[in-house]
């Protein structure tokens, strides 16, 4: 009988309020060798960004959100393939302090040891965290 796979997920969600939760949950099978703090990391930046392709990417009733998330010997790499036009990155805090907008890609570079966002046919949102 062949072991499962323990270093990586990939799933589709339903784009609705739902899916951080759902992603987080799977994730959290692969956080068993990871320090408290990258684990910790790992589950708030998932949130955060699987949070903005439900909120702000335009989907429909039925629409899927992609994830896939890799451990490596020396990192984590988080993927997230949604349909919508992404969105620039400004690495600065909210104007609207106070308003929860915004906050999501704030954390995500100021966690995060690369990341980025690619736009075609589906955006691609990613971010690394050093495997600890």
């Amino acid at each position: 009988m062949k072991e499962p796979d323990t270093t990586s997920i990939r799933l589709s969600v339903p784009a609705d309020p739902s899916a951080p939760g759902t992603v987080r949950a799977a994730v959290r099978s692969l956080e068993a060798g990871l320090s408290p703090g990258t684990a910790a990391d790992l589950d708030l930046l998932v949130t955060e960004v699987v949070t903005n392709s439900v909120r702000h990417a335009g989907m429909s009733p039925g629409d899927h959100i992609e994830v896939a998330v890799s451990l490596r010997p020396d990192r984590v790499l988080v993927e997230v393939w949604d349909r919508g036009h992404g969105y620039p990155r400004s690495g600065q805090a909210p104007v609207e302090h106070g308003s929860g907008a915004a906050w999501g890609l704030y954390l995500v570079e100021r966690i995060a040891d690369r990341w980025g966002v690619e736009r075609g046919d589906r955006c691609r949102t990613w971010f690394e965290l050093k495997a600890g």
